[in-house]
């Protein structure tokens, strides 16, 4: 899955346009914040607990940072969970098949959601009285729509 086809998942499900506006491109960097893992490259610098895929579809984590070999070693394809594999100066560690979905849309909806109340109590902040009533329900219903998204975590 793309970013831009992620990012119009996210959108079907979350009205950005809804009070308080979020932008296409906040939600698109909040999206990039809730990658699981990217797709392993070459000659790239990855720090210590980094997660890729692998070309046969293995999510390693890296145990020791480095930068990966131009081309990826053929010992990716033979791993099983807790198989430790050297590419480049990167020692990564297998810790599974990946999830076929490189984002993780609960928690980009979670903090959607939380940026939407934070926005709506910084008004609340600044409205008069008549209006502050109505931006504090707008406030409590993003949260509760922000603590309705349960984190997961599966590795």
């Amino acid at each position: 899955m793309t970013a831009a086809e992620a990012l119009a998942k996210l959108k079907r499900t979350v009205d950005l346009d809804a009070f308080p506006p979020v932008s296409d491109q906040e939600a698109g960097d909040i999206l990039a914040e809730s990658a699981r893992w990217s797709e392993r490259t070459g000659e790239t610098e990855y720090a210590f607990g980094a997660f890729v895929r692998s070309a046969s579809g293995r999510l390693l984590r890296a145990v020791a940072a480095g930068t990966t070999a131009a081309a990826e070693p053929s010992g990716f394809a033979a791993t099983c969970r807790g198989y430790l594999v050297t590419d480049g100066t990167v020692r990564w560690e297998d810790v599974g098949p990946a999830h076929n979905d490189p984002y993780d849309f609960t928690a980009a909806k979670r903090r959607l959601y939380d940026l939407r109340a934070q926005r709506t109590a910084e008004l609340i902040a600044t409205s008069d009285a008549g209006q502050s009533v109505h931006l504090e329900q707008q406030h409590e219903h993003w949260v509760r729509m922000r603590d309705a998204q349960r984190p997961f975590y599966a590795v």
